[in-house]
């Protein structure tokens, strides 16, 4: 949000973000464009998977924790699954 700018705790946040977002791409060894549509994939995903959870739409007895973990897993699969094939391996 436009309003957290002058906020030295979201300051803080979004550059711990970015050096997560960096280190992400760089163990994918990713470059350009393809480094940046994979952070926003992942930032899409955590982001909607958090928006929902704040909002209770997770009421079933499954745990969010386990289907944050099933995300994060697809997410990296599907990442490294592109390398593969990128690189000749799959």
């Amino acid at each position: 949000s436009r309003d957290l700018q002058d906020d030295p705790d979201a300051d803080a946040a979004s550059r711990a973000a970015v050096r997560v977002a960096l280190a992400a791409r760089r163990a994918y060894g990713l470059e350009g464009a393809d480094a940046v549509h994979a952070v926003r994939v992942r930032r899409v995903a955590l982001h909607g998977f958090a928006t929902l959870e704040s909002e209770g739409v997770f009421a079933m007895a499954l745990s969010p924790d386990d289907t944050l973990e099933q995300l994060i897993e697809l997410v990296d699969a599907g990442l490294r699954g592109r390398l593969e094939r990128e690189s000749g391996g799959a």
